[in-house]
């Protein structure tokens, strides 16, 4: 990738990557030129995660005032550690999701201000046989970046659960319905203090979490903010 703007410094300058119904990054996947701007393309949670860190950085630097200068020199760092961080050849997409959601919650703690919980950040899994994490970043527009990846690690086969999604608060908690894959379950994120609880509503439902798992993944549950 290329944050490149600089309205006298750097910025992200936005367009398509991916697949037309997949996640996109904030730049041209097909004039991505470096490793690390074909690593992003190549993954579609760091394309996403690309995306919301360009709309951030906007925000930001809206909200900069004096603190403008200082913002876009720490970009500027940023950028230097992403592009040579993760390996110069073939990049690693983990390590550069780990760089970018750091990133992230410090952009989304300055574009955000004061007033209100602040959710943004790293929960793990807290569930018996399972690992993983969810990840939270409070946007500019009002919705809220969902990530979670968990894996089971008890007895049974490893299986992974993957989910991303942008969804709106109301009433503090985060809601995502999906017709494909069920009419009549919900799935709902409550995030109080550094916990946040993932859970399927009504409560007997189980079928639509299941659709980002497999066949013994789980996701749902507590994670605690890292």
């Amino acid at each position: 990738m290329m944050i490149r703007t600089l309205i006298a410094a750097v910025c992200l300058a936005a367009a398509p990557a991916l697949a037309q119904d997949g996640p996109k990054a904030s730049f041209d996947c097909k004039k991505a030129a470096t490793p690390v701007e074909r690593a992003i393309c190549d993954a579609p949670h760091a394309a996403e995660l690309d995306r919301a860190l360009d709309e951030l950085y906007k925000a930001a630097l809206a909200k900069a005032g004096a603190r403008r200068g200082e913002i876009e020199a720490q970009q500027r760092q940023w950028l230097a550690r992403r592009n040579t961080g993760c390996g110069r050849a073939k990049p690693d997409a983990a390590c550069i999701e780990t760089l970018y959601k750091q990133r992230i919650v410090a952009l989304a703690r300055i574009a955000r201000g004061a007033g209100g919980p602040f959710v943004s950040g790293r929960y793990a899994y807290r569930q018996k046989g399972e690992g993983g994490e969810m990840f939270l970043a409070e946007l500019p527009d009002g919705k809220t970046l969902v990530q979670i990846e968990t894996v089971n690690v008890g007895h049974r086969s490893p299986h992974n659960c993957s989910f991303m999604e942008r969804l709106t608060p109301a009433n503090g908690v985060l809601r995502h319905a999906d017709a494909d894959a069920s009419k009549s379950c919900t799935l709902e994120i409550a995030v109080t203090g550094n916990r946040a609880v993932m859970r399927e509503s009504p409560k007997d439902c189980l079928e639509l979490a299941q659709h980002f798992c497999g066949a013994h993944g789980y996701m749902l549950g507590t994670y605690v903010r890292k």
